[in-house]
């Protein structure tokens, strides 16, 4: 019996038992804020429009992103996927478009 029985190719899809399989989770944690107050309108007008949430100063928002690849084990590394590859692909999928979207 092989110790390591998926590094050596013996569960593999050739009938000889199913794939190893896993998950891998990456947590990415960021804060915005925002305000609704409009420089243009009084103080009664704004809290007429925007209620309780009108704000000059602003306020903000935590938010958590979980991202979760499954897949085949890689009998080479041992990993469904690289962490820092998982990590640079977030940034760029996720924090990236955010940051754009918020600064323009």
């Amino acid at each position: 019996m092989l110790a390591r029985p998926w590094a050596y190719g013996a569960m593999n899809g050739a009938g000889l038992g199913p794939l190893w399989q896993a998950r891998v989770s990456r947590l990415i944690s960021f804060s915005t804020t925002h305000h609704l107050h409009s420089k243009f309108l009084s103080n009664e007008e704004n809290l007429k429009l925007f209620g309780k949430y009108n704000n000059p100063n602003g306020h903000g928002h935590n938010y958590k992103v979980v991202v979760t690849v499954y897949g085949e084990i890689d009998p080479v590394t041992g990993m469904v996927m690289n962490l820092t590859d998982l990590k640079e692909y977030m940034e760029k999928a996720i924090m990236k478009p955010l940051i754009i979207r918020i600064w323009i």
